[in-house]
């Protein structure tokens, strides 16, 4: 498990979990995929987890995935994963780049993605860590996490479609990490 420090308010949060379970199904988009339903195959425990699963786009390299928690949550992590090339489309490939929205007030467009300017970017190519990893730039922009949308605006070989195997976020949810100061104080 991660040890993570929040320097907004130095309130260590001692693990991270994979916040999975905390997603409502009922409110993650998905824009773009072969099919509305594809999402689970990035997301959903166990399906994310078979390789020849995957989310991939229907005629271009975009891609929106808009997720939404069952309760605010502390976000520290990211995982995104490409499809290894042994079972990828041929004419895909992995995002390159994930602009990411915290709480969009909005639902987000293609034209708004594009237009807006993100909580953070994800290049995909240089951030990432072995294992697919990237920590939170502004832990702060991401305390009180209710909804979080993913846009792809393009992928690392300029393919015509993107692919992606798994997209994991990681923290804790915010009440628990509340509890934790009070108990303190």
């Amino acid at each position: 498990m991660d040890a993570m420090l929040d320097a907004s308010t130095s309130t260590e949060i001692s693990t991270t979990i994979d916040l999975v379970d905390l997603i409502d199904p009922r409110g993650v988009e998905c824009l773009n995929a072969l099919r509305d339903t594809d999402w689970t195959k990035a997301l959903a425990r166990g399906e994310r987890d078979v390789e020849t699963l995957t989310l991939c786009t229907d005629d271009d390299e975009e891609l929106i995935v808009r997720v939404e928690f069952v309760k605010n949550v502390r976000v520290r992590r990211v995982r995104v994963c490409g499809v290894r090339d042994e079972v990828k489309a041929a004419d895909a490939s992995a995002p390159k780049e994930i602009r990411v929205f915290v709480n969009a007030a909005t639902p987000v467009s293609f034209e708004n993605a594009r237009r807006k300017k993100p909580t953070q970017t994800i290049d995909c190519v240089k951030d990432l860590d072995e294992d697919g990893f990237v920590d939170v730039d502004a832990a702060s922009a991401f305390e009180n996490v209710r909804t979080m949308t993913f846009f792809v605006s393009e992928n690392v070989d300029g393919t015509a479609r993107t692919e992606l195997a798994r997209l994991e976020i990681r923290g804790a949810p915010a009440d628990e990490a509340d509890v934790r100061e009070l108990k303190k104080s």
